[in-house]
């Protein structure tokens, strides 16, 4: 609570509000995985950085970078 200078009982409520709405919480967490925003914005991933694709055929990728897309990046543990 601290850390993010929230009261105990602003953290009570969260963690009732997750625990009351299971699905909801699922869907936000599914929806932010890195998988599916590179999906939706069209994103690449180049040695750990995100760019447009627009941005990566305007830079170009340097020499034995890593590059992946949504479709080619691997698994996540808990896929």
């Amino acid at each position: 609570a601290e850390k993010y200078g929230l009261s105990v009982a602003q953290v009570h409520d969260a963690l009732s509000y997750a625990y009351d709405h299971p699905d909801e919480i699922a869907f936000h967490a599914e929806r932010h995985k890195i998988r599916n925003v590179m999906r939706e914005q069209d994103l690449v991933m180049v040695n750990s950085f995100l760019l447009t694709r627009d941005e990566l055929a305007k830079r170009g990728a340097p020499q034995g970078a890593v590059v992946y897309t949504w479709e080619t990046l691997p698994p996540q543990e808990d896929e």
